[in-house]
This record gives C-alpha cells, structure tokens and sequence, in this order.
C-alpha cells in the first residue's frame, strides 16, 4: 500500500514514502547520503534498504523507519547496489560490481552481515534481483549472453534458467505471486 522514493534536490535526496491508496504523501526522511537510488520495504515495512554514496563509494545501507537509524551494511570499495529483501526478512541480495564489465549477486545475512558470498560467477552482469514468492529462487537481468535478458537461479541447486530472449534487452524483472502456481514474469 506504500511506495518509497527518493526526490531529488539541489542537496540531498529525501526518502518519500506515498500512501498509494489515499493517493498522498505519508511522509519524508530527509537523508544526508548523495545519490540515493533503489528503495525497497523489508517484508514487516518497518526497514528499507538502498544505495548511496558515502565518501565516493556506493554501498548498501538499511533504514529503520521507526527510528530513521541508517546502518552501512556493505563498507567496502566495489559498487554495491540494487538491494531486495527475502520474503523472511532474514536476508537482502545485491549486486556487487567486480571490475568494469562485471557484477555478481551476493546475499548478507542481516544476523551477520559481514558474512556474505557470491551467488553468480562468471565475465558478465548480474543485477537487479527479486526474489520468488516462496524465497526458492532469484529472477534477475544478465547479460551473460549479449543482451540482457531475464533469468532464474534455483537457490538450492544453483542451476540458472533463461527466461527471456530477446535482441534489445530485458530489464527489472517484476513477479506477480499466484496462489497455487509459479510466480508470473
């Protein structure tokens, strides 16, 4: 029922947060971070997380709404960014650019959060994750064969499966849970 994002000004970009369904602003977190991008509710909507910039590194941050504490989940140098929450809560993915020409998606478990690994290997793009519905899978853009394009990785088994194929590129999957079968793409 809410959707968040960040507005941009001269200084700063607040976190909007609109009630869609009353069609107003619910309300605004001013934000001393730059180039804040890609808000996204935890499963309660109690947190958000994000990316920004802090001191000329992008990483990924986690915003309490209750007390608009923000704490830096990822403090390295690679570029960490597009975090999605797991249906549990437990854990967000992101995508961790390694080189000019590459990025992999990495989970952080938010118990440890210095206690990660990669998800995806090999010289391509992995971005922009979401999780199935059941938490089993992750469906995201790759350009692993060319253009980018929308695959599933099996979290179980690791196994990778092409979901689109398209010449100009897929991008930003999006699922739709159904009730007694496979999210829709």
């Amino acid at each position: 029922n809410y959707l968040a994002a960040f507005a941009k000004r001269e200084e700063g970009r607040p976190l909007l947060i609109f009630d869609v369904l009353h069609r107003k602003l619910f309300r605004g977190i001013e934000m001393d971070d730059e180039q804040l991008h890609g808000p996204a509710f935890s499963p309660d909507g109690r947190t958000t997380p994000f990316t920004g910039n802090r001191g000329g590194q992008f990483h990924v941050f986690l915003l309490d709404l209750e007390t608009e504490q923000i704490t830096n989940l990822t403090n390295d140098a690679p570029y960490d960014g597009a975090p999605v929450f797991s249906p549990d809560g437990k854990s967000i993915v992101f995508s961790v650019a390694s080189g000019e020409d590459n990025a992999h998606l990495y989970p952080v478990d938010l118990a440890d959060p210095s206690q990660r690994y990669r998800l995806t290997e090999g010289d391509w793009r992995d971005k922009d994750a979401i999780y199935s519905s059941t938490g089993r899978a992750l469906v995201f853009t790759s350009d692993r064969n060319g253009a980018d394009n929308i695959y599933a990785l099996e979290l179980a088994t690791g196994k990778v499966a092409q979901l689109t194929n398209v010449v100009t590129g897929c991008f930003m999957p999006t699922l739709l849970p159904r009730h007694d079968a496979i999210d829709q793409l």
